[in-house]
């Protein structure tokens, strides 16, 4: 056994998140927002080893607990593919406000009493709003894990993005206009086992840190 890491800090790793500055976003079932850095005594997020190669990398840590399953709660109820449902999202926003707080809100609220609310329906309210309602939620559960990063690491201008809701354009340029940040989404979506082969031929000695760091990283940008 070459490398063991966790899916999130593999992401991290196969994203050369050892360069300063990176902060990635995973969009799985819910989403791990990650950057290098000591978080200190602060609420909300989590102290983690990024990984330990050459010894301990400390890295901080907020964990959403639904963002691409608000999607998939969505399709299950009304019985279509996800893909459909993408395909549906309104234009433009409207009244629908929803918080998936599916099982409570994870970072950086950390209320586990929290309870999922849609608001704002009215007998015209179709499937379309309530996709758009929900991306809008991924993005602006996304933005607040990274505005808490900030306090740690800095000014964020830039923020790497993976995982399987990261195929969907319209999320992508999404986050970046709830953010008002550069989003750079992955040319490959499954980065976890990309980075977990990364690490294990480092420790193997197929390749060096600066091989990898030399690696092209094909990216999609949205402003």
């Amino acid at each position: 056994v070459g490398a063991v890491l966790g899916d999130s800090h593999a992401a991290m790793f196969a994203h050369a998140g050892w360069r300063p500055g990176v902060v990635k976003a995973t969009y799985g079932t819910g989403s791990s927002v990650m950057a290098l850095g000591d978080g200190g005594d602060g609420p909300a997020l989590c102290r983690s080893v990024a990984w330990d190669v050459t010894g301990p990398v400390l890295a901080v840590e907020g964990n959403i607990r639904a963002t691409g399953r608000t999607l998939t709660w969505l399709a299950d109820l009304f019985g279509v593919d996800e893909q459909i449902l993408l395909d549906e999202a309104a234009a433009t926003p409207g009244r629908v406000q929803f918080v998936p707080a599916f099982g409570g809100l994870g970072a950086p609220w950390w209320e586990p009493d929290a309870v999922a609310v849609l608001s704002g329906l009215t007998l015209g309210t179709g499937r379309g709003e309530l996709v758009t309602a929900a991306l809008h939620a991924v993005a602006h559960q996304v933005e607040d894990v990274v505005s808490a990063v900030e306090t740690v690491v800095g000014d964020v201008r830039e923020l790497l993005c993976d995982g399987g809701l990261t195929r969907s354009t319209r999320m992508m340029q999404l986050q970046a206009d709830v953010s008002g940040r550069r989003v750079a989404r992955s040319a490959e979506a499954d980065l976890s086992a990309l980075g977990a082969a990364d690490a294990a031929g480092l420790s193997a000695g197929l390749w060096s840190l600066a091989d990898l760091e030399a690696r092209q990283r094909p990216a999609t940008a949205y402003h």
